[in-house]
Protein backbone atom coordinates (compact mmCIF):
# COMPACT_ATOMS: atom_id res chain seq x y z
CA UNK A 1 0.00 0.00 0.00
CA UNK A 2 2.94 2.33 -0.62
CA UNK A 3 3.79 4.66 -3.48
CA UNK A 4 6.61 6.93 -4.62
CA UNK A 5 5.45 10.25 -6.00
CA UNK A 6 2.99 9.45 -8.80
CA UNK A 7 5.07 6.73 -10.49
CA UNK A 8 2.49 3.96 -10.43
CA UNK A 9 -0.35 6.35 -11.34
CA UNK A 10 1.63 7.74 -14.27
CA UNK A 11 2.47 4.23 -15.50
CA UNK A 12 -1.20 3.22 -15.46
CA UNK A 13 -2.83 6.47 -16.56
CA UNK A 14 -2.25 6.12 -20.31
CA UNK A 15 -3.29 2.44 -20.38
CA UNK A 16 -6.39 3.60 -18.49
CA UNK A 17 -7.04 6.11 -21.29
CA UNK A 18 -6.62 3.32 -23.84
CA UNK A 19 -9.18 1.15 -22.04
CA UNK A 20 -11.70 3.93 -21.40
CA UNK A 21 -11.19 6.33 -24.31
CA UNK A 22 -9.26 4.41 -26.98
CA UNK A 23 -6.06 6.47 -26.67
CA UNK A 24 -3.61 4.02 -28.25
CA UNK A 25 -0.82 6.57 -28.88
CA UNK A 26 0.23 8.00 -25.49
CA UNK A 27 3.05 10.05 -27.01
CA UNK A 28 0.84 12.20 -29.26
CA UNK A 29 -1.72 12.48 -26.46
CA UNK A 30 0.93 13.69 -24.01
CA UNK A 31 2.43 16.18 -26.44
CA UNK A 32 -0.96 17.55 -27.50
CA UNK A 33 -2.51 17.87 -24.05
CA UNK A 34 0.52 18.55 -21.85
CA UNK A 35 3.17 20.13 -24.11
CA UNK A 36 5.23 21.53 -21.23
CA UNK A 37 5.53 18.27 -19.34
CA UNK A 38 9.27 17.45 -19.18
CA UNK A 39 9.02 13.65 -19.19
CA UNK A 40 8.00 11.11 -21.81
CA UNK A 41 5.88 8.01 -21.33
CA UNK A 42 7.56 4.62 -21.16
CA UNK A 43 8.25 2.29 -24.08
CA UNK A 44 5.27 1.23 -26.26
CA UNK A 45 4.49 -2.25 -24.96
CA UNK A 46 4.27 -0.88 -21.43
CA UNK A 47 1.16 0.93 -22.60
CA UNK A 48 -0.48 -2.13 -24.14
CA UNK A 49 0.54 -4.65 -21.47
CA UNK A 50 -0.87 -2.53 -18.67
CA UNK A 51 -4.04 -1.85 -20.66
CA UNK A 52 -4.51 -5.61 -21.04
CA UNK A 53 -3.91 -6.12 -17.31
CA UNK A 54 -6.42 -3.40 -16.49
CA UNK A 55 -9.03 -5.13 -18.63
CA UNK A 56 -8.41 -8.41 -16.79
CA UNK A 57 -8.75 -6.74 -13.39
CA UNK A 58 -11.65 -4.47 -14.32
CA UNK A 59 -14.27 -6.61 -12.48
CA UNK A 60 -12.24 -6.22 -9.26
CA UNK A 61 -11.31 -2.56 -9.67
CA UNK A 62 -13.36 -0.09 -7.58
CA UNK A 63 -15.17 2.70 -9.42
CA UNK A 64 -13.17 5.19 -7.38
CA UNK A 65 -10.23 4.55 -9.73
CA UNK A 66 -11.86 6.95 -12.23
CA UNK A 67 -11.92 9.81 -9.71
CA UNK A 68 -8.41 8.90 -8.58
CA UNK A 69 -7.02 9.23 -12.11
CA UNK A 70 -8.99 12.42 -12.83
CA UNK A 71 -7.67 14.04 -9.67
CA UNK A 72 -4.12 12.75 -10.00
CA UNK A 73 -3.71 13.90 -13.60
CA UNK A 74 -4.23 17.54 -12.56
CA UNK A 75 -1.24 17.26 -10.26
CA UNK A 76 0.99 15.08 -12.42
CA UNK A 77 0.91 17.34 -15.47
CA UNK A 78 0.26 20.77 -13.99
CA UNK A 79 1.18 21.52 -10.40
CA UNK A 80 3.44 18.64 -9.38
CA UNK A 81 4.29 17.75 -5.80
CA UNK A 82 5.82 15.13 -3.53
CA UNK A 83 4.57 11.77 -2.29
CA UNK A 84 3.12 13.22 0.91
CA UNK A 85 1.03 15.67 -1.12
CA UNK A 86 -0.26 12.98 -3.47
CA UNK A 87 -1.16 10.65 -0.62
CA UNK A 88 -3.09 13.46 1.04
CA UNK A 89 -4.91 14.37 -2.16
CA UNK A 90 -5.83 10.83 -3.17
CA UNK A 91 -6.65 9.15 0.13
CA UNK A 92 -10.39 9.85 -0.33
CA UNK A 93 -10.45 7.65 -3.46
CA UNK A 94 -9.81 4.26 -1.81
CA UNK A 95 -6.09 4.84 -2.35
CA UNK A 96 -4.85 1.70 -0.57
CA UNK A 97 -7.28 -0.61 -2.35
CA UNK A 98 -6.48 0.92 -5.74
CA UNK A 99 -2.74 0.66 -5.10
CA UNK A 100 -3.23 -3.01 -4.28
CA UNK A 101 -5.12 -3.58 -7.56
CA UNK A 102 -2.50 -1.70 -9.59
CA UNK A 103 0.37 -3.74 -8.11
CA UNK A 104 -1.40 -7.10 -8.06
CA UNK A 105 -0.34 -8.08 -11.64
CA UNK A 106 3.29 -7.94 -10.55
CA UNK A 107 2.68 -11.13 -8.59
CA UNK A 108 2.05 -13.09 -11.78
CA UNK A 109 5.40 -12.06 -13.25
CA UNK A 110 7.08 -12.61 -9.87
CA UNK A 111 5.95 -16.24 -9.57
CA UNK A 112 6.52 -16.86 -13.29
CA UNK A 113 10.17 -15.79 -12.94
CA UNK A 114 10.55 -18.10 -9.94
CA UNK A 115 9.06 -20.94 -11.98
CA UNK A 116 11.51 -20.28 -14.82
CA UNK A 117 14.43 -20.53 -12.39
CA UNK A 118 13.16 -23.98 -11.39
CA UNK A 119 13.23 -25.01 -15.07
CA UNK A 120 16.51 -23.37 -16.05
CA UNK A 121 18.71 -24.60 -13.19
CA UNK A 122 19.31 -28.37 -13.55
CA UNK A 123 20.20 -29.09 -9.93
CA UNK A 124 16.90 -29.27 -7.99
CA UNK A 125 18.44 -28.14 -4.73
CA UNK A 126 20.10 -25.14 -6.36
CA UNK A 127 16.93 -24.38 -8.31
CA UNK A 128 14.81 -24.36 -5.16
CA UNK A 129 17.36 -22.14 -3.41
CA UNK A 130 17.26 -19.71 -6.37
CA UNK A 131 13.46 -19.70 -6.26
CA UNK A 132 13.45 -18.81 -2.54
CA UNK A 133 16.16 -16.20 -3.05
CA UNK A 134 14.16 -14.59 -5.84
CA UNK A 135 10.98 -14.47 -3.76
CA UNK A 136 12.86 -12.59 -1.03
CA UNK A 137 14.73 -10.34 -3.46
CA UNK A 138 14.87 -6.92 -1.74
CA UNK A 139 15.36 -5.11 -5.07
CA UNK A 140 12.05 -6.48 -6.36
CA UNK A 141 10.23 -5.86 -3.10
CA UNK A 142 11.41 -2.26 -3.09
CA UNK A 143 11.15 -1.26 -6.76
CA UNK A 144 7.89 -3.06 -7.59
CA UNK A 145 5.87 -3.50 -4.43
CA UNK A 146 7.04 -0.43 -2.49
CA UNK A 147 7.66 2.16 -5.21
CA UNK A 148 5.35 0.68 -7.87
CA UNK A 149 7.80 0.53 -10.78
CA UNK A 150 7.48 -2.37 -13.21
CA UNK A 151 11.02 -3.66 -13.79
CA UNK A 152 9.70 -7.11 -12.99
CA UNK A 153 7.92 -7.22 -16.39
CA UNK A 154 10.98 -6.76 -18.63
CA UNK A 155 12.85 -9.04 -16.21
CA UNK A 156 10.25 -11.76 -16.85
CA UNK A 157 10.70 -11.50 -20.63
CA UNK A 158 14.48 -11.49 -20.18
CA UNK A 159 14.46 -14.67 -18.05
CA UNK A 160 11.98 -16.28 -20.46
CA UNK A 161 14.38 -15.50 -23.31
CA UNK A 162 17.23 -17.11 -21.34
CA UNK A 163 15.08 -20.22 -20.80
CA UNK A 164 14.22 -20.48 -24.50
CA UNK A 165 17.85 -20.04 -25.49
CA UNK A 166 19.40 -22.46 -23.00
CA UNK A 167 16.74 -25.14 -22.72
CA UNK A 168 14.87 -25.01 -26.01
CA UNK A 169 17.55 -23.68 -28.36
CA UNK A 170 14.84 -21.62 -30.00
CA UNK A 171 16.75 -18.49 -30.96
CA UNK A 172 13.92 -16.83 -32.87
CA UNK A 173 11.63 -16.97 -29.83
CA UNK A 174 14.56 -15.85 -27.69
CA UNK A 175 14.93 -12.72 -29.79
CA UNK A 176 11.15 -12.19 -29.88
CA UNK A 177 10.93 -12.01 -26.09
CA UNK A 178 14.06 -9.89 -25.82
CA UNK A 179 12.41 -7.39 -28.16
CA UNK A 180 9.18 -7.52 -26.14
CA UNK A 181 11.19 -6.94 -22.98
CA UNK A 182 13.12 -4.10 -24.60
CA UNK A 183 9.87 -2.52 -25.74
CA UNK A 184 8.90 -2.22 -22.07
CA UNK A 185 12.30 -1.06 -20.78
CA UNK A 186 15.33 -0.75 -22.99
CA UNK A 187 17.91 -3.03 -21.33
CA UNK A 188 16.99 -6.32 -23.15
CA UNK A 189 17.64 -4.58 -26.49
CA UNK A 190 21.37 -4.55 -25.69
CA UNK A 191 21.39 -8.34 -25.40
CA UNK A 192 20.00 -8.95 -28.90
CA UNK A 193 23.33 -8.46 -30.75
CA UNK A 194 24.99 -10.86 -28.29
CA UNK A 195 22.36 -13.51 -28.96
CA UNK A 196 22.67 -13.00 -32.71
CA UNK A 197 26.45 -13.35 -32.63
CA UNK A 198 26.58 -16.31 -30.23
CA UNK A 199 23.57 -18.23 -31.54
CA UNK A 200 23.92 -17.85 -35.26
CA UNK A 201 25.30 -21.06 -36.77
CA UNK A 202 26.79 -19.20 -39.72
CA UNK A 203 26.73 -15.78 -41.35
CA UNK A 204 23.44 -16.43 -43.09
CA UNK A 205 21.78 -17.56 -39.87
CA UNK A 206 23.11 -14.52 -38.01
CA UNK A 207 21.71 -12.22 -40.71
CA UNK A 208 18.33 -13.94 -40.52
CA UNK A 209 18.25 -13.51 -36.73
CA UNK A 210 19.20 -9.83 -37.08
CA UNK A 211 16.49 -9.24 -39.70
CA UNK A 212 13.97 -11.02 -37.47
CA UNK A 213 14.87 -8.74 -34.54
CA UNK A 214 14.73 -5.60 -36.68
CA UNK A 215 11.40 -6.64 -38.18
CA UNK A 216 9.76 -7.05 -34.76
CA UNK A 217 11.15 -3.74 -33.54
CA UNK A 218 9.78 -1.96 -36.63
CA UNK A 219 6.43 -3.69 -36.20
CA UNK A 220 6.17 -2.31 -32.66
CA UNK A 221 7.66 1.15 -33.13
CA UNK A 222 6.90 2.19 -36.72
CA UNK A 223 3.11 2.77 -36.38
CA UNK A 224 3.65 4.88 -33.25
CA UNK A 225 6.58 6.67 -34.89
CA UNK A 226 4.27 7.74 -37.70
CA UNK A 227 1.31 8.77 -35.54
CA UNK A 228 3.43 10.51 -32.89
CA UNK A 229 5.71 12.26 -35.40
CA UNK A 230 8.72 10.56 -33.87
CA UNK A 231 7.86 11.26 -30.23
CA UNK A 232 7.90 7.55 -29.43
CA UNK A 233 11.69 7.55 -29.83
CA UNK A 234 11.95 9.83 -26.81
CA UNK A 235 10.81 6.90 -24.70
CA UNK A 236 14.23 5.36 -25.40
CA UNK A 237 16.26 8.25 -24.01
CA UNK A 238 16.36 10.48 -20.96
CA UNK A 239 14.64 13.84 -21.25
CA UNK A 240 16.88 16.81 -21.87
CA UNK A 241 18.78 18.34 -18.97
CA UNK A 242 17.18 21.71 -19.60
CA UNK A 243 13.66 20.34 -19.30
CA UNK A 244 14.50 18.32 -16.20
CA UNK A 245 16.24 21.22 -14.49
CA UNK A 246 13.18 23.37 -15.13
CA UNK A 247 10.95 20.69 -13.65
CA UNK A 248 12.99 20.37 -10.45
CA UNK A 249 13.20 24.15 -10.15
CA UNK A 250 9.41 24.29 -10.26
CA UNK A 251 9.29 21.74 -7.45
CA UNK A 252 11.62 23.86 -5.37
CA UNK A 253 9.33 26.85 -5.73
CA UNK A 254 6.14 25.00 -4.83
CA UNK A 255 3.89 26.46 -2.19
CA UNK A 256 1.44 23.70 -1.27
CA UNK A 257 -1.02 24.06 1.56
CA UNK A 258 -3.24 21.31 3.00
Amino acid sequence: FTMHTMDIIFINYFPYKLVTAGVWDPYSFLKSNFPNYPFQYYSPLTHFIFAFLQLLLKPFTPNSINSLYNTAVKWIFNQQGYTVHYATILHNYQLFRNLFILKFPYLFFDFAIGGLFLKIIPNKEHALFSYKLWMLNPAVLHSCYAIGQYEIIPTFFLILAVYLMIKKKNYYLTILFLVIGGATKILPFFLIPIVVILSGRNIRHKINLAIWALGIILFIYLPLYITSNGEVLNSLVVSSTVKLSGYFLSLKNLNLNF
